[in-house]
């Protein structure tokens, strides 16, 4: 049973690895996201988000019983950590329990802290674009076993993508040149080793404005 369940964690925890990158950027009075794998991006009631991480359809239900829930984004972010947070503590403290060795091997990769999943938040709010970043930490303590932190700031830009090398080098122009999706297509190339001056393949963005939300290809 033990090995059963540690390579269902293990599958679980490729997620985070095999994850298609996605950009989430506020341009003037609009927001964008916009990646290779559209399904990702997700629209719950008035709010978005998108997330990376294990346990996908888990937390992806966690969230969308937090918006139900939820009149305002701020509230809704909050109130949407602390229940991934809960999540992710009793996944985490029983993989340990179970299996001590594949959690520090596999898991926490010999290593006393890790990112292990990130949310975008995004939408309007008193007519204006707001995004919010949100990365959670794993950590391995003394008196706590597994403590979960995390970090969740307003940001104009969030990238949500697997652990590749930054390749900010020999980028054509600066990030934003070019427009909303071509700063996406540009950090795309950068997280994923294709072109990086916004000339990459197509890619499906959600553009939500004061007034509408609508899916564009470019």
């Amino acid at each position: 049973m033990n090995q059963f369940y540690a390579l269902t964690v293990c599958l679980l925890l490729s997620v985070c690895t095999i994850a298609q990158t996605t950009v989430c950027v506020i341009k003037g009075d609009s927001l964008l996201a916009g990646g290779t794998n559209k399904s990702r991006i997700k629209s719950a009631g008035n709010f978005n988000f998108v997330y990376v991480g294990p346990f996908d359809t888990a937390v992806t239900s966690k969230i969308f019983m937090t918006a139900a829930t939820s009149s305002e984004l701020k509230t809704f972010s909050t109130s949407a950590v602390l229940a991934v947070k809960d999540l992710y503590q009793h996944y985490f403290l029983r993989m340990l329990r179970n299996n001590p060795t594949f959690f520090d091997e596999r898991v926490m990769g010999k290593q006393l802290s890790r990112v292990v999943g990130e949310i975008c938040f995004f939408g309007i709010e008193n007519d204006k674009p707001v995004l919010l970043n949100a990365v959670f930490y794993i950590n391995k303590g003394v008196k706590h076993p597994v403590v979960i932190s995390y970090s969740l700031q307003p940001q104009d830009i969030a990238i949500l993508s697997p652990d590749n090398p930054h390749r900010y080098k020999g980028i054509v122009g600066h990030l934003s040149d070019g427009g909303g999706v071509i700063e996406i297509k540009k950090s795309i190339g950068i997280e994923t080793g294709g072109p990086m001056d916004g000339s990459g393949p197509p890619i499906d963005v959600l553009l939500v404005t004061r007034s509408q939300k609508i899916w564009i290809r470019k």
